[in-house]
């Protein structure tokens, strides 16, 4: 076999010139067999291989995996935008409409409260059992209250002689709650907006469910 003295390129025994850079300054080397060739070769491709699956991984560009985030400023996150939709609820209560379109509210501002605190991703397992658990919590208190300011009203509208504050009234409301017609209607009111924060979190479900199937395959 030849080298090239030039560029170093092994060439063949009958070469007068080097295929690489054209130079005539050959050399005849000693030890250089078929099997070296092919090492050779094989070297060359496994440079050219690496360099490859190189380029393709810098075109493709890295995907942030956010996470769950800060778990513990989510849940505040939740909180505070969880009390957002229960003081909506409360609101609609008094106007007579049907408070419990707010469950849905309340679910989707929990879970956006979530995400913004923890600077993570809302379509994960905790972000949306926080957001559902704040929900119901929220929820429960503005019906709770808003029965509560209804005694406050009644007793106020009554002109007795005993006048009640909002907070007494919300003390004694446990003893309106022993009523079956009133409880009945606090347990209509509550199912239906349970159900609608329910359905609000199914498409975050999905999509958590989506994602798994994916980094699944890959």
């Amino acid at each position: 076999m030849k080298k090239c003295n030039l560029c170093g390129v092994i060439l063949d025994d009958d070469a007068t010139f080097c295929t690489a850079c054209g130079s005539s300054d050959l050399s005849v080397q000693k030890g250089f067999g078929g099997s070296g060739a092919q090492n050779a070769e094989k070297t060359d491709n496994t440079e050219y291989t690496v360099l490859s699956e190189n380029q393709d991984n810098a075109a493709i560009p890295a995907q942030p995996d956010l996470g769950n985030g800060n778990v513990i400023a989510g849940v505040v996150g939740a909180f505070l935008f969880a009390l957002i939709g229960g003081a909506l609820y409360f609101v609609v209560y008094q106007f007579g409409f049907i408070a419990g379109i707010c469950g849905l509210v309340t679910f989707v501002l929990a879970n956006f409260g979530y995400s913004l605190f923890a600077k993570g991703n809302k379509n994960t397992a905790i972000g949306i059992a926080v957001s559902i658990i704040m929900t119901l919590i929220m929820i429960f208190i503005a019906e709770y209250l808003s029965l509560s300011y209804e005694i406050f009203k009644a007793a106020k509208e009554a002109g007795t002689q005993v006048q009640i504050s909002f907070f007494e009234a919300v003390k004694i409301t446990p003893e309106f709650l022993e009523d079956p017609e009133v409880s009945g209607a606090v347990a209509k009111d509550l199912v239906f907006a349970y159900a609608l924060g329910i359905i609000a979190s199914i498409g975050n479900i999905v999509n958590i469910v989506k994602s798994k199937k994916q980094s699944k395959k890959s």
